[in-house]
């Protein structure tokens, strides 16, 4: 068996991405860019997850399709290199590198050349820059123009191969592919690239190779296999053993290629046939498809192909395949999704597919289509999984396919059936289309148990509806979330004015989803407005407005079935409004005056008053209630009061608005009056209101007459009067009317208004006229007004003529307009109108009209109506002014009127109407007409023959929710309306009509009426739906559905019940009714309150819908439970009555009540019927209780809340201390718990000791005291010094002198003082208190006989201290009942050993000293010893002292050393001694010598400190330090000594600060570039290096950098992209790269801009091109204008048949927010081509290409008809000269001769409102149109052409003339493209003669005589040149 070459393809494909990798390793270590995720060779490239370097994962491509994307660069670094792992060791032969240049300039030649020393290393180890390698042939370099490497390798044997460039400084390798000839005896192995990688493939469809790649011209396509003399042998080496049931193999067909075998097993080495066969032997030569299938699965790794031929040529194969029974559904290959399916261990979601966001078409795959056919994720290692999101092809075949799918998650490779090993999720939702239609986007699966495993498997069902199922899957998203809560996050609170709307939204998060509930202030549920999901997020938001029911905090909760939901409020606040303003009032002597505010809002607002005039007042109520605050203030009426007081009334509720009303109070009335205006003849009415005073009385004045007869009432706003004035005329316009009011016997209180009466009167001259052109006239109107008129105008078209003047005639009430018409024209023609005004809305008007007759030129046309359409019905008429419009209708005999819509032409002055006829309405058929008429009283009403509208039948139903009663009659209506008439047909329950009577009635031409009557009606029988049809010659119209309902009926009812507390209630009740699935659930109602239909179990009985019945359950029932149930609508005769038992949910509570105050107790029985309640007490603790008697102090009182509960009070008015005890409440057989009644009151003394007592020295005595009180009180014992500062005292127990007995009761106490010493005496006394008070009592003396006492230390006072001496004083103590007559200092030094030293002794009326001599900074304790005659006092306190410190001495050994680069370690020792004081703290004092750096600081340590760190210093600065040591006096005071030597040091350099002022500054007219400036770092930390700046795109993800030497504070960016933003930071470097300065954004200039895209012409007219574009894919800049360049070009036959050419070429500019613009002012029936341009400031840019519009054919042009030759007239024939029309605009159909007889040559016959085509006939009236002669587009017209030939063309006869008639004749051409456009000539006039020769008469006129005017009787003409007649 010879040697064959194994081919493995390696490509790089995708598009580069220069994403940072963090790698592991040393300095110079490199790696490479990671591959496009869409490769699929996993199996052969291992990803290792420990190393130095960073590898391609991927090595094959299999979908890459365009070369441009498929060359990756490695990082420009020392010794890049790329490395291929096999995952075990291989031979390589050969290797063949490919350079591919490209569009993104990835490769280009001087790239190439930089991959000097290029070389290939085949052997295991890993690392290309470490240890020894073997090297594939020698080391190469690619030269320009190289495209493919080719290296010969011998063969090595080894794991990696290594693609490495040698030590070349900016080399880099940028490869395109990569091909390994391996080699291995006897096998062709494609590595499992074919097993799990190609979609499959059905007989006849076009095969993709997995191997076709292109190298420099050569294919490699299909292999070779090894050839032996009787077979070929081809093996397959699978990644993992596999059940193996049938195989695919496409081949290079021959004549001769046959006999295929198969086998499969775990063999590689051994013989064939130790291997199990798959087949035997399969022959094909017709066909590359040769699937193989078998009855059994076979197991094994290793697959071979035996092929036996006869004949020395050998098959090539191509591409192989194996399936096993559930074969992988790749979706870009399954090593794909096994790769990046890596689930983090945190709640964080995973997408299996889809990474790189490419559109469905190339991002959704189908499986293979086998029975059972699955898809399977692969993890690294075990994942919980949760919740899954698939989102399959959105197509309704592939979701069919996947109709009950599974998913399985486990550790068992493959999903193999009934015995499955992995664990099942929940089965998933349905996935037909829903019933809308709509595809669903996504298929959610829970993975209830949050099973575990390393495979996902989702696998098609056996029951798919499709026989051959497949998966067809676009994305697929792992949940690993186990437990996690919902979490809510909320917008702000919303502040709103009132009644405006807003939006509320709350965003939750969790897993599974969760749902959002809102709650709003009223605690109902709110409905949601929007609600959005995307994955594990929820978004919802709510729609409120601000009012009283939706103000206030509103809750949104979410929960997903955890234990834990999540809540947060938000609040809906409302501006104050106001309810109520207050009103002004008068102010009346002796009454009070009052006034009222109302204001809402939220939250509730506050009132506040304000006298704007300083007046006083006072608030009497101010509450707030249902969110209403309502506040009332008097005002205080006093003889000072203003005469008129404003008051103001604020609301306030913390919003930042505020609202505000004001009201008067007066002396005065308020007068207002109200004039009037009208015309002659009106009654008018005058309005007078004063209001501030009571009783007014009103009088009315004109001038200073008084008019009399008005009358006057009281209303609630004060007093009103109205004058009324009937049949006004001008001597009543005035403006002198007054209105007076007053209060009788108040002349003071007199107040008056003035009003005008003004009267219109008519216009009083303003005539029609009749005006020639040319001529002149004056435009007169005159009209009358008193006073005055407010205004006068003239009016042409309802346009104000500006060219006018007034006059005025004031004594005649007269007012004149005048308009000089100078040069009367066309223009002047119209309506007039003259106005005169008395106020803007009376007036009187005049009117003067010119008019011309109408004439319609376009009758409407019949048409057919239609569903879904829109027909109209249109009519054109012509006139001046232009004339009115209007349609008809007639059906069956009825004449209605029709509305239609005008459209006017005022520059022609036509008008054309249109009725609009929208779908197949009935209502809109029958025969139309139209009418025209002008204005002007002379023109004629012009009516159109009428056009057929026609529709077919359309059925309705005049039975809308028609209700059946049980054994009643019922009748059903149906209605067809049609034209012409519909037969109507009845069927029930898909069957004819079986019963009931039909019958029907006609109602005019349109509506058939049919009625069905039933009899004796139930639901079961006769519910349903009925069908009605119908049908007319039409055709057949939609049927209806008419329902008989029924509403329920209750057959059988619920029973009574008793329901102990907390089971269960069941209830049942059948109903019948139609639609019985309308009534489910059935409403069950309890206490005539509706339930909820989660209690109720509804099922429907029959088929026909029925028949209902319904169960209600409710479960642990209470007392709300119990009342009366009724089912359906709660009207059941006898309903069920239900009663629950009771229980005390409430118990009387232990009460305290103080004596003489009131106690109670409340206790609730709930129940349906709750029991009374009796109150029982025990006053033997709980053994016997007895009830409760009640009199007026002790009362119980039951409220009845509800019909389920009772709540007793049990009240004790002035308690006792006998109404202590124990108090329970009772009802029928249950009692409550107990609570306890205590009784306090307040403490007080019985007895106590008193008087005095002399104690000798060192005896004994005591003092007691007796007391009461409950909670029993608390006694102390007290004693006030006999000293001069009479100081009290509390005496303890010390178990030695003092002891104090309590009895056992505590109401006892009993103080016991032994060796009574001189300091007990004392003025001795009890105290007892508790919290309810507390009582002295009275005073006991006790005086001790002996030496004087001790002198007390706070009364010792320390005058003065020194550093040697202490001045002091002191008070004189209890003397012993013998004076005192001196007193001993003592002192000695604290904590020595030695006794006190005398110091200095003073007299008994010396009571201060001063002791000198002393050490600085020393305590002493001194002895103040009082002296009597009885001895020297004992048990003296010392008193302890210290002098003052001294300045303290310079610390020594001071020394420093560098900490870091912002701290400094500093030491020293203490000073020498200590004797100047105690130091308190250290000073170490740093200052900086650079003046940027401030001032003098230092950091203060502890006196045990003497070794720091000194932090928070700057780095790279040079300090000077040094320490003080410090003392403290006891003021506070700090003494700071001298201080140590200096030391100076340097802090070392570090990262610097940002720097400053960073900007990006555009460089005008440079498009590519950007200025960058900057100031250096306010602190550079060291000497700056240099500067870097790093920028990227504002919407990009790539950042770039660019270095800048140190002193250089500016850099351009260049090869930057057009008017692109960018995101711009600057870092400074010392011995480190330091802060990066604040992000700032610079944009680049802009440049111009690419074509605009998708140019397309949307609409034609005849003169216009609609365009439509959208903007460019690059504006490079902002679009400033749009440049549409357009031309035309054309030729055609002009007047005359003379050939023209046109051409036109032109551009426009238009808006850039324009993305459509119609070009008009085209010519028409003219070829136009278009394109676009871009503009920014830089200029215009590309051109779009050039799309291409024809304008529509237009109306004929250029018609024109010479007048007819006199002398070719006969009496019965005319010869006229006809010329060829333009053909300008269009096309030429066919041009008509029309001719018609006139009564008169003078008359004037509408050619153009004539659209007939009738033709000559003998017998046509005068004035009748015919077409004497039609023209088709292929025939000449003659340029003469005889009336009345009688010869007959075309179907149009050429009648004969009338001797001696009058005719006049036009030319009328209609245009090929569209015949409804018309033109229509000159019309001209002939007149035969009648027999006298006219050739003789134009002799007698002489030569070149002209003869006209024919006169029709007799032979008579004109000549003109001779001004005679013949």
């Amino acid at each position: 068996m010879t040697r064959s070459n194994r081919l493995v393809t390696i490509l790089f494909s995708g598009i580069l991405c220069f994403f940072g990798f963090s790698i592991a390793g040393p300095a110079d270590s490199d790696y490479l860019i990671d591959m496009s995720p869409t490769s699929t060779a996993s199996a052969s490239s291992v990803l290792e997850s420990e190393g130095v370097f960073f590898i391609p994962q991927w090595a094959v491509d299999r979908i890459m399709s365009d070369a441009s994307f498929n060359a990756f660069i490695s990082k420009r670094e020392m010794n890049p290199w790329w490395r291929l792992d096999f995952g075990r060791r291989e031979l390589i032969s050969n290797v063949a590198i490919a350079f591919k240049p490209d569009d993104s300039k990835h490769v280009t030649d001087v790239r190439i050349v930089q991959m000097a020393n290029l070389t290939v290393y085949v052997d295991d180890n890993a690392d290309a820059t470490t240890g020894a390698h073997v090297q594939c042939n020698s080391t190469y370099t690619p030269k320009s123009g190289d495209r493919l490497l080719r290296l010969k390798c011998d063969d090595l044997l080894g794991r990696y191969v290594h693609v490495v460039v040698q030590s070349r400084e900016e080399a880099y390798l940028a490869l395109s592919e990569v091909v390994f000839n391996l080699t291995e005896a006897g096998a062709f192995n494609l590595h499992r690239m074919e097993v799990d990688v190609q979609p499959y493939y059905e007989p006849g469809q076009s095969l993709t190779d997995p191997l076709d790649r292109i190298f420099d011209g050569y294919y490699w396509v299909c292999g070779t296999p090894n050839v032996s003399t009787i077979l070929t042998l081809v093996r397959f080496d699978l990644p993992e053993a596999v059940f193996v049931i049938d195989t695919q193999i496409y081949v290079e067909l021959t004549a001769y290629t046959r006999n295929y075998q198969y086998f499969i097993g775990s063999h590689r080495t051994a013989s064939v046939d130790d291997n199990r066969r798959l087949l035997n032997a399969y022959s094909s030569t017709s066909s590359r498809y040769s699937p193989f299938q078998v009855s059994e699965r076979l197991l094994g790794d290793t697959v071979y192909i035996r092929i036996r031929s006869f004949i020395p040529e050998i098959p090539k194969i191509c591409q192989f395949f194996i399936l096993n029974t559930y074969s992988y559904m790749d979706i870009y290959g399954q090593a794909r999704a096994t790769a990046l399916n890596e689930l983090e261990a945190s709640s964080m979601a995973s997408k299996a597919l889809d990474r790189s966001n490419q559109t469905a078409e190339r991002a959704c795959f189908r499986s293979f289509k086998r029975a059972r056919s699955w898809w399977q994720a692969k993890f690294k290692e075990p994942q919980k999984i949760s919740y899954i999101i698939i989102r399959p092809l959105q197509n309704a075949t592939a979701l069919r396919e996947m109709h009950g799918f599974a998913v399985y998650v486990g550790n068992w490779t493959i999903y193999s059936g009934k015995d499955d090993r992995n664990e099942r999720c929940h089965f998933p939702p349905m996935v037909y289309p829903l019933s809308s239609g709509r595809l669903r986007a996504e298929i959610r699966v829970t993975c209830f148990g949050q099973p575990t495993g390393t495979f996902v498997h989702i696998v098609a069902s056996d029951r798919s509806t499709s026989p051959s199922p497949s998966l067809s899957l676009c994305e697929v998203e792992f949940y690993n979330c186990s437990g996690l809560d919902p979490f809510v996050e909320t917008s702000h609170d919303v502040t709103v004015e009132n009644l405006q709307e807003a939006t509320l939204t709350c965003s939750a998060s969790g897993c599974p989803p969760p749902s959002i509930k809102w709650i709003g202030p009223d605690g109902e549920t709110v409905n949601v407005s929007r609600h959005d999901q995307d994955g594990l997020s929820v978004t919802s938001a709510i729609t409120v407005r601000g009012n009283r029911k939706e103000e206030g905090q509103y809750t949104c909760t979410a929960y997903n079935g955890r234990a834990t939901n999540s809540s947060r409020q938000l609040a809906l606040s409302v501006y104050p409004l106001f309810v109520a303003t207050p009103t002004s009032v008068g102010r009346i002597p002796g009454q009070d005056v009052f006034f009222n505010c109302s204001a809402g809002g939220y939250p509730a607002p506050s009132i506040t008053w304000t006298s704007l005039t300083g007046d006083t007042f006072v608030v009497v109520e101010n509450f707030t209630s249902s969110g209403i605050t309502t506040s009332r203030i008097q005002a205080v009426v006093t003889n000072s009061t203003n005469e008129r007081a404003t008051f103001l009334c604020t609301a306030r509720n913390g919003l930042y608005r505020n609202v505000s009303a004001a009201a008067d109070m007066s002396a005065k009335p308020f007068v207002r009056v109200w004039g009037a205006v009208g015309k002659v003849g009106d009654t008018l009415s005058l309005f007078c209101n004063a209001s501030g005073i009571e009783a007014q009385y009103i009088k009315w004045y004109k001038g200073a007459d008084r008019i009399s007869g008005t009358t006057f009432s009281a209303t609630s706003n004060g007093v009103e009067s109205t004058l009324t004035l009937s049949n006004v005329q001008l001597s009543d316009g005035s403006d002198n009317y007054y209105c007076e009011a007053s209060r009788p016997g108040y002349s003071h209180t007199i107040a008056s208004a003035r009003a005008t009466v003004g009267v219109l009167g008519e216009v009083l001259s303003f005539l029609s006229q009749t005006l020639s052109q040319g001529s002149s006239s004056l435009m007169m109107c005159t009209f009358a007004a008193a006073p005055r008129p407010s205004s006068g105008e003239l009016r042409l078209d309802d346009k104000i003529l500006t060219n006018v003047t007034r006059q005025t005639n004031p004594s005649m009430n007269e007012w004149t307009i005048f308009h000089p018409i100078a040069i009367v024209t066309v223009r002047d023609g119209g309506d007039y109108i003259c106005i005169g005004k008395i106020s803007p809305s009376i007036n009187t008007t005049a009117f003067a009209t010119i008019s011309v007759s109408s004439v319609l030129f376009a009758p409407p046309q019949s048409t057919a109506l239609e569903s879904g359409k829109t027909k109209i019905v249109a009519c054109s008429a012509r006139g001046f002014p232009i004339p009115m419009i209007t349609w008809q209708k007639t059906m069956g005999g009825l004449l209605t009127n029709v509305n239609g819509s005008d459209t006017v032409d005022v520059a022609n002055r036509e008008k054309t109407s249109i009725v609009t006829l929208v779908g197949d309405d009935v209502s809109q058929a029958g025969s139309y007409r139209c009418m025209a008429k002008s204005a002007s009283p002379s023109d004629t009403l012009k009516t159109s023959p009428y056009a057929v509208v026609t529709v077919k039948p359309i059925l309705t139903t005049l039975s809308v929710d028609t209700f059946g009663i049980r054994g009643e009659s019922a009748s059903l209506v149906c209605r067809a309306a049609a034209n012409p008439v519909a037969a109507v047909s009845w069927s029930f329950r898909g069957r004819p009509l079986r019963f009931g009577v039909v019958g029907e009635s006609y109602a005019g031409g349109l509506y058939t009426t049919s009625t069905l009557s039933l009899s004796a009606v139930n639901a079961v029988e006769h519910g349903g739906h009925y069908t009605c049809r119908g049908q007319n010659s039409a055709g057949d119209g939609e049927p209806i559905y008419i329902p008989l309902k029924f509403r329920p009926r209750v057959m059988g009812e619920p029973a009574n019940k008793d329901v102990p507390y907390s089971e269960a209630l069941f209830l049942t009740c059948q109903l019948t009714a139609y639609p019985a699935s309308q009534y489910t659930p059935i409403s069950w109602y309890h206490n005539s309150v509706l339930l909820s239909s989660s209690f109720v179990v509804d099922w429907i009985e029959d088929a026909n819908d029925t028949v209902i019945n319904s169960t209600l359950t409710i479960n642990d029932v209470n007392e709300d439970d119990g009342g009366n149930y009724t089912c359906f609508d709660g009207s059941s005769p006898s309903p069920a009555i239900i009663s629950i038992g009771n229980r005390f949910v409430l118990d009387p509570q232990d009460e305290t009540a103080f004596e003489g105050t009131t106690g109670s107790m409340t206790c609730r029985i709930i129940g349906y019927p709750p029991g009374n309640i009796i109150w029982q007490k025990s006053s033997d603790g709980g053994v016997s209780y007895e009830n409760v008697l009640l009199n007026d102090s002790v009362q119980v009182n039951d409220e009845m809340r509800t019909s389920k509960w009772i709540l007793s009070n049990l009240t004790i008015r002035k308690v006792q201390r006998s109404d202590a005890g124990l108090y329970r409440c009772h009802s029928r057989n249950i009692s409550s718990s107990s609570a306890l009644m205590d009784v306090h009151y307040a403490p007080s003394i019985v007895s106590t000791s008193s008087g005095s007592r002399l104690v000798a020295l060192g005896s004994s005595f005591n003092v007691s005291c007796i007391v009461d009180g409950r909670p029993v009180p608390t006694i102390d014992f007290y004693r006030i010094a006999l000293t001069a500062s009479r100081r009290t005292s509390r005496i303890q127990s010390d178990g030695v002198d003092y002891e104090v007995m309590i009895s056992s009761d505590g109401k006892k106490a009993t103080l016991i003082v032994s060796n009574a010493l001189v300091s007990y005496s004392g003025y001795y006394f009890c105290r007892v208190f508790s919290r309810y008070g507390d009582s002295d009592s009275d005073i006991f003396t006790v005086l001790i006989e002996g030496p004087p006492a001790g002198i007390d230390p706070s009364t010792v006072t320390i005058v003065k201290k020194t550093t040697t001496s202490i001045a002091l004083n002191w008070t004189a103590p209890y003397d012993g009942s013998y004076p005192i007559h001196n007193y001993t200092l003592s002192l000695k030094r604290a904590g020595t050993s030695s006794g006190y030293l005398f110091a200095l002794a003073v007299n008994n009326a010396t009571l201060e000293a001063t002791i000198t001599g002393l050490r600085v900074y020393t305590t002493y304790r001194i002895l103040i010893i009082a002296s009597n005659a009885e001895g020297a006092a004992q048990g003296t306190v010392p008193l302890t002292v210290s002098t003052e410190p001294g300045v303290p001495l310079p610390p020594r050994n001071f020394r420093a050393l560098i900490w870091n680069s912002t701290a400094i370690f500093v030491e020293w020792d203490p000073p020498l001694s200590e004797w100047t004081g105690r130091i308190r703290y250290y000073h170490v004092y740093y200052e900086s010598e650079e003046e940027s750096f401030g001032s003098l600081s230092y950091k203060e340590f502890g006196r045990n400190t003497t070794s720091e760190v000194v932090s928070e210093l700057r780095p790279f600065v040079r300090y000077v330090l040094y320490v003080r040591a410090v003392n403290e006096w006891d003021d506070g005071s700090q003494i700071e000594g001298p201080s140590s030597s200096t030391l100076t040091l340097t802090t070392p350099e570090d990262a610097p600060g940002p720097p400053q002022n960073v900007s990006g500054e555009t460089i005008v007219n440079s498009t590519s570039t950007l200025r960058v400036v900057w100031k250096e770092p306010a602190f550079p930390n060291g000497v700056i290096r240099k500067h870097t700046i790093f920028y990227k795109e504002k919407s990009g993800d790539v950042t770039l950098s660019k270095g800048v030497v140190a002193n250089q504070m500016s850099s351009v960016l260049d090869n930057l992209a057009l008017f692109t933003t960018y995101v711009i930071q600057v870092q400074a470097h010392t011995i480190k790269p330091g802060l990066l300065s604040d992000p700032v954004e610079g944009t680049t200039d802009q440049g111009l801009p690419s074509a605009p895209r998708h140019l397309a012409v949307s609409e034609n007219g005849t003169r216009s091109v609609s365009l439509a574009w959208t903007v460019p894919a690059t504006p490079r800049g902002i679009i400033t204008r749009y440049t549409i360049f357009y031309s035309g070009n054309k030729t055609y036959m002009g007047q005359g048949g003379e050939r023209q050419s046109l051409f036109l070429q032109s551009s426009l500019v238009v808006s850039p927010s324009f993305t459509a613009y119609t070009v008009d002012n085209l010519a028409p029936d003219t070829r136009w081509a278009f394109s676009i341009a871009g503009s920014t400031v830089r200029g215009v840019g590309d051109v779009s290409a050039t799309v291409y519009g024809k304008t529509l054919s237009a109306e004929p042009s250029g018609i024109i008809l010479p007048p007819a030759n006199p002398s070719k007239l006969t009496t019965t024939t005319a010869v006229v000269t006809l010329i060829e029309p333009s053909q300008e605009n269009g096309e030429i159909g066919h041009i008509d001769i029309l001719v018609a007889a006139v009564a008169s040559i003078s008359d004037v016959i509408d050619f153009r409102s004539y659209q007939g085509n009738a033709t000559y006939s003998a017998n046509l009236p005068v004035g009748a149109i015919y077409v004497a002669a039609r023209f088709s587009a292929g025939d000449a017209l003659p340029s003469e052409f005889v009336l009345g030939s009688g010869e007959t063309a075309n179907g149009y006869t050429n009648g004969p003339l009338k001797s001696g008639i009058a005719y006049q004749y036009a030319v009328r051409a209609h245009s090929a493209e569209n015949s409804s456009l018309v033109a229509v000539s000159n019309p001209l006039a002939i007149k035969t003669p009648t027999g006298c020769s006219y050739i003789l008469l134009s002799a007698a006129c002489g030569a070149g005589g002209l003869l006209v005017g024919i006169i029709t009787v007799g032979c008579l003409f004109f000549c003109l040149t001779r001004n005679k007649w013949y």
